[in-house]
């Protein structure tokens, strides 16, 4: 399912993982990589691109928007033809998800594309303890650590 005005495209998306390793594993870095397709010259002005991360049950869990964390807006021209969408520690179980896209110039949908690729995510030992994550706890693994303390003072 694709609408926007079309003055930019998303030609394509790839996602990698940075170790050339085929497959993606929680726990380790991944790339997305949109293609872009510009049919106008200069290409618009305020460029921003959005990837939504659905579940297999078709749940938004993340949002990946250039608006929110900058640049804004990306610094395209004529020749850029790719934006790489990156992570250090890929922070979702083993499973299955789908990424929508999103392009957008001064409030303008440029291009949206619903269910435009999915994704396959590998298990890993993504806290090193050894032990893998269950696969039916929920859809993100997060940084976290249990500390113990004799402190009374907050009881």
């Amino acid at each position: 399912d694709r609408s926007g005005s079309g003055a930019v495209r998303i030609a394509s998306v790839v996602a990698s993982s940075d170790s050339g390793r085929p497959g993606l594993q929680s726990g380790k870095p991944l790339c997305i990589t949109c293609f872009l397709e510009f049919r106008s010259v200069p290409p618009p002005l305020g460029l921003s691109l959005a990837i939504g991360i659905d579940d297999s049950a078709g749940n938004r869990i993340a949002l990946l928007n250039s608006e929110i964390t900058g640049p804004v807006p990306l610094p395209v021209t004529t020749r850029t033809h790719c934006v790489d969408v990156t992570m250090d520690k890929l922070q979702l179980a083993q499973g299955h998800y789908r990424l929508t896209l999103f392009c957008s110039s001064g409030g303008e949908v440029l291009d949206w594309i619903k269910d435009a690729a999915t994704i396959e995510v590998e298990n890993s030992d993504y806290y090193g303890t050894g032990k893998l994550p269950q696969g039916n706890q929920g859809p993100l693994l997060l940084n976290y650590r249990f500390n113990c303390t004799d402190r009374i003072d907050l009881l």
